[in-house]
């Protein structure tokens, strides 16, 4: 992978590698690919070249026609909501860590689903439902902005525009 490529990685959004480096931990020197995220350019990421299940988290980004494509597809995605708490809450941190674009897009509109549910009897949804929605709206926004060349606090109203069309 180059310098100045773009990536998605985890759950820091959309990466720009800005950088490969050697660097030493405990004792070992290992290459790091050096990532800086495009929507909060005061984090830099290290991760190390050797660690398969980090790599792994490192995508290419959609194109424009996937991310469409995905759009589109929202209305008619089924999602079921799961009571369990603590299942999930760890289903909701594995899709936000590594899980597909689809699984991202079914977790947000289940979470939209259920606040609008929750809305409809005058209750909130519960943080750890909220802090997930919007882990998850930020990574897929932060692509949608990047590869649309759209302004991020546009792209709520993009999509409603595209889903009303």
């Amino acid at each position: 992978m180059e310098i100045g490529t773009v990536v998605n990685y985890s759950s820091s959004g959309v990466c720009i590698v800005s950088d490969v480096t050697v660097e030493e931990v405990l004792g070992k020197r290992s290459k790091f690919y050096v990532l800086t995220p495009v929507f909060d350019s005061r984090t830099t990421l290290y991760v190390p070249m050797d660690n398969q299940i980090l790599m792994n988290k490192m995508r290419p980004l959609l194109s424009s026609d996937e991310i469409e494509s995905l759009i589109s597809s929202m209305p008619d995605i089924k999602y079921t909501w799961n009571d369990d708490d603590r299942v999930r809450s760890a289903e909701f941190k594995s899709i936000v860590s590594d899980g597909t674009h689809a699984d991202l897009i079914r977790m947000l509109r289940c979470l939209y689903m259920h606040k609008i549910d929750l809305s409809k009897k005058r209750k909130l949804m519960r943080s750890s439902d909220a802090a997930y929605f919007k882990k998850a709206e930020f990574k897929f926004f932060s692509e949608v902005a990047y590869v649309l060349d759209i302004s991020y606090d546009n792209v709520r109203s993009y999509i409603d525009s595209k889903l009303a069309e």
